[in-house]
C-alpha cells in the first residue's frame, strides 16, 4: 500500500514539473509587432516575411513576430515614434523613411547620389552609414539590424506625350511628378523638367489626363500598382539606390538573450541575400512583361552621365539646406567605385 502511495505521489510529482515546464515555456516566448508602410504583396514584405520565419524558427518560438503591412500601425512617422516608445518592435522599409528622424538618411533616398547599390551598401556599411545608425541609437534608442538590404533603383517612366528620357535634355518642358520630400524633390527641380508635386494616390489619374507626363519610381512596385498603365516608355536612369532594412527598438533588443540576439543577426544577413536574388528576378520578370504584354518601350541607354554631371552640385545644395551633416556627401562619395 505505501509503494502504491509513493509511486502515485512521484507521478503526481513528475506531471506537476512537467506542467510548470510546459507554463514556463508559454511564458517566456516573446510575441513582438513589426510594422511597414508597404503593401503585403510588396517585395519589401515578403523579406520580412522570410525573416520572421528564419527568426520564429531558429528560437524554437520563443521570439513570434506578428507582421503589420501597409500602414495598419500609422504612417511612418507614427511607427517610427512607436518604435522610440517601446511601444513596436521592429519596423521594415526603405531607409529614406528614418531621415525624418535623422537627416543622415537623406544620402540614401536622394536621387543622382549614389552610383550603384555597391556603393549605397559600401556607404551604409563605412563611416557615412555608421554616423547615421550611431545618432538613431544614441538619440532615438532605434538600433538597425541592417540597412543594405536590396531595393530595385528607381526609374522614368513616362507617357507618349512626354516622350522617351535618353539624357536629361529630354526632360525640358515634361510635367514630372515628384515625390514631395526635399531628397526627392530638389534634384528633379535642378532638372529641366517641370516638376510637380502630386500625391500618388491621384498620379494614375493625372497620367491619363496630361497633369503629369512622367513620373519615377521602382520598376517592381510601380507594376504591382498597375501606375505603368498610362506611360509608353520606361527610361532606365537607374538614379536612386535608396537601400532598405529592418530596425528595432532598443528596448526590445535588449530584452533579447544573447543566443536570440545571434540568430536575429544571421537571420537579417540572410535575409539580405535572398531579397537581392527576389527583387532582381521580379525586376526582370516585370521588364518583360511590360515590353511583350503592355507593348511599352524601354530605353535601354540612358545617358545616365548627362544627370550626374549636370546636377553635381545638388547634393552640396541640399548640404546647405542642412539636410544632412555637413561633409558627409564627401565621405559617400570616397565609397563609389
Amino acid at each position: 500500500m505505501g509503494k502504491t502511495i509513493t509511486k502515485k505521489i512521484s507521478i503526481l510529482l513528475v506531471l506537476t514539473l512537467l506542467i510548470a515546464l510546459f507554463a514556463t515555456n508559454v511564458v517566456a516566448a516573446k510575441t513582438l509587432k513589426m510594422g511597414a508602410v508597404t503593401g503585403a504583396e510588396a517585395n519589401i514584405s515578403k523579406a520580412a516575411e522570410h525573416f520572421i520565419d528564419l527568426v520564429e524558427e531558429r528560437t524554437n518560438g520563443s521570439v513570434e513576430i506578428e507582421y503589420f503591412p501597409g500602414s495598419m500601425l500609422g504612417t511612418a512617422a507614427t511607427q517610427l515614434e512607436s518604435l522610440r516608445m517601446g511601444e513596436l518592435d521592429f519596423f521594415v522599409g526603405g531607409v529614406g523613411w528614418l531621415s525624418q528622424l535623422v537627416g543622415e538618411f537623406n544620402l540614401w533616398a536622394a536621387a543622382f547620389v549614389m552610383e550603384d547599390y555597391d556603393h549605397a551598401r559600401a556607404a551604409m556599411e563605412g563611416e557615412p552609414g555608421q554616423i547615421a545608425q550611431g545618432k538613431l541609437l544614441d538619440k532615438y534608442k532605434i538600433r538597425m539590424l541592417d540597412g543594405t538590404w536590396y531595393r530595385a533603383p528607381r526609374q522614368v517612366f513616362s507617357t507618349e506625350k512626354g516622350g522617351p528620357v535618353k539624357s536629361i535634355e529630354d526632360l525640358d518642358g515634361v510635367i514630372m511628378r515628384t515625390v514631395p520630400l526635399d531628397a526627392f524633390a530638389i534634384p528633379w527641380g535642378a532638372t529641366p523638367a517641370t516638376a510637380t508635386s502630386i500625391p500618388y494616390s491621384e498620379l494614375y489619374m493625372a497620367l491619363k489626363q496630361g497633369v503629369a507626363e512622367a513620373f519615377e519610381g521602382p520598376i517592381d512596385l510601380t507594376v504591382h500598382n498597375k501606375m505603368h498603365e498610362p506611360c509608353k516608355y520606361v527610361s532606365l536612369t537607374s538614379h536612386q539606390f535608396e537601400t532598405a532594412g529592418i530596425v528595432v527598438s532598443e528596448m526590445t533588443y535588449k530584452d533579447f538573450t544573447a543566443e536570440e540576439q545571434k540568430i536575429i543577426k544571421e537571420a537579417v544577413s540572410e535575409t539580405r541575400d535572398f531579397t537581392e536574388e527576389l527583387i532582381k528576378e521580379d525586376v526582370k520578370k516585370q521588364l518583360k512583361y511590360l515590353m511583350e504584354k503592355e507593348d511599352m518601350v524601354i530605353i535601354e541607354n540612358v545617358d545616365r552621365d548627362s544627370f550626374f554631371k549636370a546636377l553635381s552640385e545638388v547634393p552640396y545644395t541640399m548640404e546647405e539646406k542642412g539636410l544632412w551633416e555637413k561633409g558627409l556627401y564627401d565621405k559617400v562619395m570616397e565609397y563609389a567605385n
